[in-house]
């Protein structure tokens, strides 16, 4: 009843207000009532790295390098639990996983020079095992679950006793790097195979050499049988896979014109993956059973089922039917460059993706509650991918090589297109006169053109070298180009050249701006960890913050307040005049990437490479989460779908992005997003968080 009562209350309140005339009263969302509390599924924000499928075949775990690892319930796709990183621990990436056979245990190698092992249950890491020179590759378990294998420096091998950490042997022998590494399912030998040409059978129990086996180039993969009675590796480059009697130490058969990347057994037969290929076949004959659609590099097989990891995710595949039966893990977007659109209506975000198919595409999220989410496919880079067109809620992108279009953000629709003009990257004058961009008829000139008919009105200059920042000045009087070769300033319109600097002298712009006191600047993240602001003018140093590992920075309306995105995962801000830090805020699970203020300066937005965007306020408040979903093999520009959620639990979206990415944690029970519907969902969360005002909100949404 008290609950109802509030709501009444800020209703009529709203009403009261209204009624007497002026500025409109902000809607109140008040925390919802509930139970649980909300979680969102960011799967892994670069290339997977690693997959292992549990001995009950009812999990998946995935490795990527990012540092973290998730371990998935397959069937439904949704993650059990992970292990990330904190701010504080060093980041290394897993590079391969196994589970122990009793499923309670995962044993990671990390490019940190360290075996990692995690209690699944709990969620926690048991303990680092150091391992001087080893980079995270080629691990083995043995199947009684009591040792470790792994190569480390001098190419020495070495098998470590999980319960203590300690090595208990050492095999040396190797003159290069391993390829991979099997314990024989009886433990009681070790293969490895090499760089050096050479395949080799370890004991175990005397900490011999069994067997050296030269090929004549470098042997890629290595496995055993079930039984232990035999063993199979394969000389890639030169395409044959040769299966050995282990017992006898002789060779049976040899298998012409069979590449492969990984080897497994599957009784009596060989899986055998190569590149992108994944085949099933006859060990004796080497003839070929099956072709199986397989994607990329690592692979892990436990009965019919095989899991492969690569850069569009992990996908699951049943041998017997030879079909994908899942596919998840790497659905949301890396968000390159946040900004908000004039009247401050729309945040616009310029995104990459990991499946390598399509150029990045450009989403819109609706702040003004009477428009809604659209998506623009381009196919450019992400260096000045798209303009405004001065102070319309217009932006300004190429869809196709040469072939640009004015898009409405209030309506999703194109307005215009310019065929065979121009390139990225795209600057326009806040007039909307001027389009300055690359002449797609002069390769590598920078030009200015009519921003209504693309014609050409002045060169500014024809270069090759590789391009880092293109952009103007709010006034539109100056333009910056900064290339592999040289920092250029031109005037502009007139599109004089005036002022040159080395690349060295003037590197990594990442905004320009006007400062309170009049100066023209460009903000600069450095090599070394610092973050500087210069006059493009003069090349005098005006601002400097060290070590804070700048990504991003940008100015808010005050010019005299400077946030910058910070590869600590955090969000720095600094008052320039009195050269000191004000905030650091937290929030994001990776090092932050873009960064923008909304006109009117009350809120900050922030991205980072785990995929989310952060809405905060002044006072450092995280407000809001914004995540986009990227389905896997689809043309990206295509893909339509968002969530966006608070912290107290409330959420909006698209439903394919409900589905995918929230759902609520109630007492370690995980529930979906729909059971909290009624009480959570609310159309237009971003727009009415903020406090716009672009139509009437008639009532309060019953809680």
């Amino acid at each position: 009843m008290r609950k109802l009562t509030n709501v009444l209350f800020v209703f009529a309140l709203s009403l009261v207000l209204a009624s007497c005339g002026g500025e409109k009263a902000a809607e109140v969302l008040l925390a919802p009532e509930i139970d649980a509390t909300i979680g969102v599924e960011l799967g892994h924000y670069w290339n997977m790295s690693g997959v292992a499928i549990s001995p009950d075949g009812e999990t998946c775990a995935s490795s990527a390098y990012d540092g973290t690892i998730i371990i998935w319930n397959y069937k439904t796709k949704h993650q059990v639990s992970s292990f990330r990183p904190t701010d504080s621990e060093a980041r290394g990436n897993y590079i391969s996983l196994q589970y122990t056979s009793d499923g309670k245990q995962l044993i990671a190698g990390s490019s940190n020079y360290v075996v990692d092992v995690f209690d699944i249950e709990n969620g926690t890491k048991l303990k680092s095992i150091e391992v001087k020179g080893y980079s995270g590759k080629h691990l083995a378990v043995s199947s009684d679950d009591k040792f470790i294998a792994v190569a480390g420096k001098d190419y020495i091998i070495s098998v470590i006793e999980i319960a203590s950490g300690n090595v208990t042997k050492t095999f040396e022998g190797h003159t290069s790097s391993m390829y991979d590494l099997a314990f024989s399912p009886d433990g009681k030998v070790l293969g490895s195979a090499s760089y050096d040409s050479t395949a080799c059978i370890w004991d175990i129990e005397s900490g011999k050499l069994t067997k050296k086996i030269v090929a004549k180039e470098e042997v890629k993969a290595i496995a055993f049988n079930e039984t232990s009675d035999k063993f199979a590796f394969s000389v890639k480059d030169l395409k044959f896979v040769e299966v050995w009697d282990l017992a006898k130490m002789k060779k049976l058969n040899t298998l012409e014109e069979i590449g492969a990347d990984q080897l497994f057994f599957k009784g009596e037969d060989l899986l055998i993956r190569q590149y992108s290929k994944l085949t099933l076949n006859n060990a004796e004959t080497g003839a070929e059973m099956k072709s199986i659609k397989n994607y990329d590099w690592s692979m892990s097989v436990n009965g019919d089922i095989i899991a492969t990891a690569g850069s569009d995710g992990v996908n699951i595949t049943d041998i017997s039917a030879g079909t994908v039966i899942g596919q998840f893990g790497q659905d949301t977007r890396y968000v390159s460059h946040i900004a908000v659109s004039p009247s401050g209506k729309f945040i616009v975000t310029a995104n990459s993706h990991k499946s390598g198919s399509g150029g990045p595409d450009i989403l819109s999220y609706a702040v003004d509650t009477s428009s809604s989410f659209s998506a623009y496919g381009t196919s450019g880079g992400n260096v000045g991918l798209f303009s405004f067109l001065g102070t319309q809620d217009v932006i300004f992108s190429e869809e196709l090589l040469g072939d640009g279009y004015f898009y409405d953000l209030t309506t999703g629709n194109s307005k215009s297109k310019m065929e065979d003009k121009v390139t990225d990257p795209f600057s326009i004058t806040s007039d909307g006169a001027l389009l300055i961009a690359n002449d797609v008829n002069n390769s590598g000139s920078y030009a200015i053109f009519d921003a209504t008919t693309g014609d050409l009105k002045v060169e500014l200059i024809s270069t090759s070298a590789y391009l880092y920042f293109a952009g103007l000045t709010p006034d539109d009087k100056y333009y910056v180009l900064l290339t592999m070769d040289f920092c250029k300033v031109f005037e502009i319109p007139s599109g004089k050249e005036v002022a040159t600097y080395e690349r060295e002298d003037m590197d990594d712009i990442v905004f320009l701006d006007i400062t309170a006191d009049g100066k023209y600047i460009a903000g600069r993240a450095d090599a070394y960890g610092d973050f500087m602001i210069n006059d493009i003018l003069t090349g005098e140093n005006t601002f400097l913050a060290k070590d804070i590992a700048p990504q991003n920075a940008v100015l808010n309306k005050d010019k005299n307040t400077v946030a910058i995105a910070c590869g600590d995962w955090t969000v720095k801000v600094y008052d320039i005049a009195l050269n000191t830090q004000t905030q650091t805020l937290k929030g994001h699970l990776a090092s932050c990437k873009g960064i923008a203020y909304t006109p009117d300066g009350k809120y900050l937005l922030s991205s980072a490479q785990d995929n989310q965007t952060i809405v905060w306020n002044a006072a450092g408040e995280r407000l809001l989460t914004i995540v986009g979903l990227e389905k896997m093999g689809e043309y990206e520009g295509e893909t339509k779908d968002f969530v966006v959620f608070s912290p107290n639990g409330r959420y909006d979206g698209t439903e394919a992005g409900i589905n995918q990415f929230i759902y609520f944690d109630k007492a370690g029970e995980r529930l979906p997003a729909s059971d909290y519907k009624d009480k959570c969902y609310t159309p237009n969360l971003l727009g009415r968080t903020l406090g716009q005002s672009f139509t009437e909100f008639t009532k309060v949404e019953a809680e």
